[in-house]
């Protein structure tokens, strides 16, 4: 079963990436256009999933992934049919001001089993009392990245004047403002600059455009990991491209007001621009500038020989010797 909460917005952001990665939605809700009816889509996907669970036969432990609201969903489906909990990706703790931290907090309390993917995040559940039934099994992502993508992680790093990928879409940023000037500053240091055509960022890319911008169409998901490898760094508000940047070693500037993932930017593989002005925008692309290329030896994601172990926990749920 494969589970739409509509938390993307546009086909092109979400149909057209999963049939790339070989898959289809079994279940799908319709997207909620405005941010404050997250309520409404999160019970729908709940009672949904519900459903779903209490009409199965069998009783499986449920494995939710990450700290987005369909985590949450099902989490808290599981819950209420009274099945073990596996979370991945546990005790991923941010900016209180995140909607993702709180997600990850409340499923952790739910969790019988937290496989974490830091040592972060298991100091952090070791500090709210849940260390008993917590593993570090390392960023499950990345190995799936390193085999799918097994020709572009040998690809050596771009010299030179290679260009910068630049993806924004979150509605924080969609201001003609904000978006000529990270152009502005992005072109004046020589590099071509190549900005995806993101749908809610279409209205502001045609003055861009004007400016020298190249704009780049949507692409699928093995192209659009070719731009990294192709990137001398990448302009992002985005948190899922700036981890896929990280696997291919893509210094990365995130453009959001509460950061990005702190064990990135803590650990000097990523800056975060919470700032807006030419001022705050020229430090961070400084920054990218002279980024060194990020040695994954010191990542503080990447962890060896966790699928063994989440294979044996999800053995022994499923058989009920969850405690």
């Amino acid at each position: 079963m494969t589970f739409d909460i509509a938390q993307h917005y546009s086909p092109e952001l979400s149909d057209e990436i999963v049939a790339d990665l070989g898959f289809s939605f079994t279940h799908r809700l319709t997207h909620a256009p405005n941010r404050r009816l997250r309520g409404v889509i999160l019970g729908r996907a709940i009672s949904e999933l519900s459903t779903f669970l209490d009409g199965l036969r069998s009783r499986p432990a449920v494995m939710v992934f990450g700290d987005a609201s369909s985590g949450l969903a099902g989490a808290l489906a599981a819950h209420d049919a009274q099945l073990p909990l596996i979370h991945v990706e546990a005790g991923a703790r941010r900016d209180p001001r995140e909607i993702e931290h709180h997600n990850s907090v409340v499923i952790d309390c739910l969790a019988h089993k937290r496989l974490a993917y830091t040592e972060r995040a298991m100091t952090a559940l070791a500090e709210e009392g849940r260390a008993e039934g917590s593993f570090l099994v390392g960023d499950v992502s990345y190995d799936w990245y390193r085999d799918r993508y097994a020709e572009q992680f040998a690809c050596p790093r771009p010299q030179g004047l290679a260009p910068v990928l630049v993806s924004m879409h979150r509605p924080a940023n969609m201001t003609a403002e904000t978006m000529q000037m990270v152009a502005e500053a992005l072109l004046a240091t020589g590099r071509e600059v190549r900005w995806l055509d993101f749908p809610r960022a279409r209205p502001y890319l045609g003055p861009l455009r004007k400016m020298g911008v190249t704009i780049v169409r949507l692409m699928n998901h093995q192209e659009a990991i070719g731009e990294l490898t192709r990137s001398a760094y990448v302009f992002t508000d985005s948190g899922g491209l700036s981890r896929e940047a990280h696997y291919f070693r893509c210094p990365v500037v995130m453009r959001r007001d509460v950061g990005g993932w702190p064990e990135l930017a803590a650990t000097g593989f990523l800056y975060s621009l919470t700032g807006r002005t030419p001022q705050d925008i020229d430090s961070a692309i400084m920054w990218a500038e002279s980024a060194k290329v990020p040695d994954l030896d010191q990542s503080p994601l990447i962890v060896s020989g966790g699928g063994a172990l989440i294979a044996d926990l999800v053995r022994a749920s499923t058989r009920r010797e969850i405690g």
